[in-house]
C-alpha cells in the first residue's frame, strides 16, 4: 500500500508510478469489500508503509495496524522491504500484532507459512544497503516446519523467489536493479521449499505487477501493488487476490478495489 502521508506521491524515472495519495481511502475500501467477502484468512505482503524515518514510520504502522483490525477474519502480515529501512523486523511484526515476522498458521486445513526478511543488511549497487535475507535460523525452522507438516502448504513472502528475469518491470526490469527485487538467498528458500511435497503454491509482493511464474511445478504468484499506476492514466491499479480452495486445487479471481 506504501503509505506515507495523504496527498503523497513518488515520481520514478520521470514517471508518478505510486499514487501514494491514493493510499488510505483504497486501503479503507479494501477493508470493507474483503469483509463482504467474509475469508477464512487474509494476508498482506508487506509494504504497507513508504519509509521516511523511525518515527513517523512506526506511527504509520500504528495507524494502518488499527485499520487492519476492523478486518472480521484472522489476518497475517509479511514484512516488507519499506518497514525495515528504518525499523527491525521483530518491531514491525509487534506492531502488526504479531510475535514474530517468520512464522506458520494452520487455517481451514492448509498449512500457511509467512517469511520475513532479518536484520541482515546486504550492499546494493549505489551505495547503501537492503534488508533482504532469511536468516539461517528462519532456514532452520522452515525446514523443520515443513517437514513436521502433513497439511497442503502455501508460502507467502514479501520479495520474489521465482527465476524471473523481471523484463519490462518499471522498477526492477534493469540489470542494475534486478536483484532489489528478489531474497538474498532466494535459492537456499527454495532448496527447502522444494523438498515438501504439500506445497501448492507462494504469494509474493513487491515487484509492482501482477503475474505468475511456473519453477519446479510450483505456481509463483506475484500481487502487485494497491497505488499503483500500471496505465499511466493516474488511477491506481488496487490489485488484490481472492482465493478459494477446493478440492485441493486454488481458484485465484484477480480483484480491483474502485474508488
Amino acid at each position: 500500500m506504501h503509505f506515507r502521508r495523504l496527498g503523497d506521491t513518488e515520481y520514478y524515472r520521470g514517471l508518478e508510478r505510486k499514487l501514494i495519495r491514493f493510499a488510505e481511502p483504497l486501503f479503507s475500501k479494501l477493508v470493507k469489500d474483503i469483509n463482504d467477502f467474509a475469508p477464512d484468512a487474509v494476508v498482506n505482503l508487506g509494504d504497507i508503509i513508504e519509509h521516511v524515518n523511525v518515527q513517523t514510520d512506526t506511527k504509520n504502522l500504528e495507524k494502518i495496524s488499527s485499520v487492519l483490525k476492523q478486518i472480521n477474519a484472522p489476518l497475517f502480515s509479511c514484512v516488507g522491504n519499506h518497514e525495515v529501512i528504518n525499523l527491525e523486523p521483530a518491531k514491525v511484526a509487534n506492531l502488526l500484532g504479531q510475535e514474530k515476522p517468520t512464522f506458520s498458521a494452520d487455517v481451514g486445513g492448509h498449512h500457511l507459512v509467512f517469511l520475513s526478511p532479518s536484520d541482515k543488511e546486504t550492499d546494493m549497487p549505489g551505495g547503501y544497503k537492503m534488508k533482504r535475507t532469511i536468516s539461517d535460523a528462519d532456514l532452520l525452522w522452515l525446514k523443520n516446519d515443513l517437514k513436521n507438516n502433513r497439511l497442503p502448504t502455501i508460502v507467502f513472502t514479501h520479495f520474489g523467489l521465482a527465476k524471473d528475469d523481471l523484463a519490462g518491470n518499471h522498477w526492477f526490469g534493469s540489470d542494475l536493479y534486478r536483484a532489489e527485487g528478489f531474497l538474498e538467498n532466494e535459492d537456499a528458500v527454495k532448496d527447502v521449499l522444494h523438498e515438501s511435497k504439500n506445497l501448492l503454491c507462494v504469494f509474493n509482493g513487491h515487484h509492482h505487477w501482477t503475474k505468475t511464474v511456473m519453477e519446479n511445478g510450483i505456481p509463483y504468484h506475484t500481487v502487485g501493488s494497491l497505488i499503483e499506476d500500471t496505465t499511466g492514466k493516474g488511477v491506481p491499479d488496487g490489485v488484490w487476490f481472492k482465493v478459494e480452495i477446493c478440492g485441493g486445487k486454488l481458484d485465484i479471481s484477480e480483484q480491483h478495489v474502485v474508488l
